[in-house]
């Protein structure tokens, strides 16, 4: 994820040192830029390392990576990601060692990684890992322009970030850094965000 942008890319990866390698390989990305237009690529030759952070949503064995990628896709609308099927390249020049940051690791698939998959994904962590990610990116807020006093609702803080001209991840680390406060202010204290409730 873009922490300046609140952006994020999904992708699968059964190598993630190769991938990690050519992510760090500054004429790497130049000249993948050149050959399929990748957005992600573009935008950490602009923002730097720096501004993003990585996460391994979920293990799965291989055979499944292309299924909980798409999984990931339609649940998270990952901003970066030209292509919205996985797997898919619709006419479009797209490297397989471009599928890296926020990715899903695949490991081979012997009764033993099952194990280990199983219990890796069923972890109290992993569950509240993924709650914190939809929390991030789907939970409904009010918005109230404090000079006009006017409330609108948006289905998710990524929406409501957009329309009033902040990133998503302000809106997130002011929630962050007030735990249990259900409002905060953002744009300089002129509109007040507050989590939607259905109670």
């Amino acid at each position: 994820m873009n922490l300046i942008n609140g952006k994020s890319y999904v992708g699968s990866s059964a190598d993630l040192g190769k991938r990690l390698r050519n992510y760090f390989n500054l004429d790497y990305l130049e000249l993948a830029i050149q050959k399929n237009q990748s957005l992600i690529y573009r935008s950490v030759l602009k923002s730097g390392y720096s501004s993003f952070s990585l996460e391994i949503l979920e293990y799965c064995s291989p055979e499944k990576c292309l299924e909980r990628e798409q999984y990931y896709l339609d649940l998270l609308k990952p901003e970066y990601n030209l292509l919205k099927t996985a797997g898919s390249s619709l006419g479009f020049k797209h490297s397989a060692d471009s599928q890296i940051f926020s990715h899903l690791k695949c490991l081979n698939s012997s009764a033993k990684h099952q194990e280990h998959l199983k219990r890796l994904n069923l972890s109290p962590e992993h569950q509240e890992h993924l709650k914190r990610i939809q929390l991030q990116r789907s939970t409904s807020v009010v918005v109230l322009d404090m000079l006009n006093n006017e409330k609108t609702v948006y289905t998710s803080i990524r929406e409501a970030a957009r329309a009033i001209g902040v990133t998503h991840n302000s809106i997130y680390q002011a929630f962050k850094s007030k735990p249990g406060e259900s409002s905060v202010f953002v744009k300089k204290k002129r509109y007040q965000v507050t989590k939607f409730s259905t109670e």
